[in-house]
């Protein structure tokens, strides 16, 4: 009854040995297989990278000069877009702000040859009893009646004040009244100076569109190539894959490029 025994642990024995065989050639084929898994991952880190980089060239290039991101991505038509509302919105800003300049200084010269400073401050003095030569009184009585004031200088405020509040109204040399509204000049005045703000504001229209025509750019430039850079083909299906028991079985595959 030895033989048997003796077979049996033989078997026993052979069998160990090659599913020891087995294991080895299964682990090797593990490690194989994540050294490849790992390679994949390092390259496709370091062409996520690239296409960041890419993504954010074309964003500050367009937010430099509209249209430079896009034709950066061969995007000629939307580059030839951006550009040329930039050019636009530049050249109608220069536009009406050169316009507001030039009715701004037809206004104050209407106003300097029609409003006479003597006669507001005629005004004041009969209206508050003080001396007229006594000018420290009669700013004195100014600010305390009104809120509103006559500037020392002829800047903005003065050429807004005269022509907008009541107070300044007898300055006007057609005046009837000294704090009415009376002075077809005044009205005159009133609507030049409207004129010359309404394109200044324009101006300042176009020069906001033309600083969001940057802004759109820059997110449309960088938005495509992040696009263009993460296009996808994908492919799932079944292929048949063999075990180490040299057996095929069948294996889900998924395949991805970009």
């Amino acid at each position: 009854m030895r033989f048997p025994r003796y077979f049996f642990i033989f078997i026993l024995v052979f069998g160990f040995t090659s599913s020891t065989g087995h294991c080895g050639e299964f682990a090797k084929h593990l490690a194989q297989k994540r050294f490849q898994l790992s390679s994949q991952t390092a390259q496709q880190d370091e062409s996520n990278l690239t296409k960041h980089q890419h993504a954010l060239k074309a964003f500050a290039l367009s937010a430099l000069i509209p249209g430079a991101g896009q034709l950066y991505n061969k995007n000629h038509y939307r580059a030839i877009g951006f550009v040329s509302f930039e050019i636009l919105g530049v050249f109608y800003y220069i536009n009406q702000n050169n316009e507001g300049k030039d009715l701004e200084n037809v206004y104050e010269a209407y106003a300097d040859e029609h409003w006479i400073e003597d006669r507001y401050w005629d005004a004041l003095a009969t209206a508050s009893g003080e001396d007229r030569d006594d000018m420290e009184a009669l700013r004195t009585y100014e600010s305390g009646r009104w809120s509103h004031h006559l500037p020392e200088w002829r800047n903005q405020t003065y050429y807004e004040n005269i022509g907008k509040y009541d107070q300044f109204n007898s300055g006007w040399d057609d005046a009837q009244s000294d704090f009415g509204r009376d002075s077809q000049l005044r009205e005159d005045y009133t609507f030049m100076r409207k004129d010359s703000n309404d394109a200044f504001k324009r101006a300042g229209t176009a020069i906001s569109l033309v600083i969001l025509n940057h802004l759109v750019s820059a997110l449309e430039a960088g938005y495509s190539a992040g696009r263009q850079s993460n296009e996808l083909q994908a492919s799932l299906g079944f292929i048949p894959q063999r075990t180490v028991a040299n057996n095929y079985v069948p294996a889900l595959s998924m395949r991805i490029l970009w």
